[in-house]
């Protein structure tokens, strides 16, 4: 379950919020998606410090994930 504590998020992330707190996706899984998405997002210009961690989050997410990876990272990237 995610929890939203009283924070800033925008309409679109509280919604986004809402509607995988009705899903079964694992907490630490999603969380590896919105960090990957913050990365390529928001320090792009700094991805030669951050890629190989990077690689390595979505290849463990790939092996104990897969049917959920595409829908995560949508989510993901709708949020960042």
């Amino acid at each position: 379950m995610f929890i939203q504590h009283k924070t800033n998020f925008n309409s679109n992330q509280k919604l986004i919020l809402t509607e995988i707190s009705n899903t079964n996706w694992n907490v630490p899984a999603f969380a590896t998606c919105l960090a990957i998405s913050y990365l390529n997002k928001c320090l792009s210009s700094q991805k030669h410090q951050w890629e190989l961690a990077a690689k390595k989050s979505e290849k463990w997410f790939e092996k104990n994930f897969p049917s959920n990876r595409d829908v995560m990272a949508e989510k993901a990237e709708q949020f960042i």
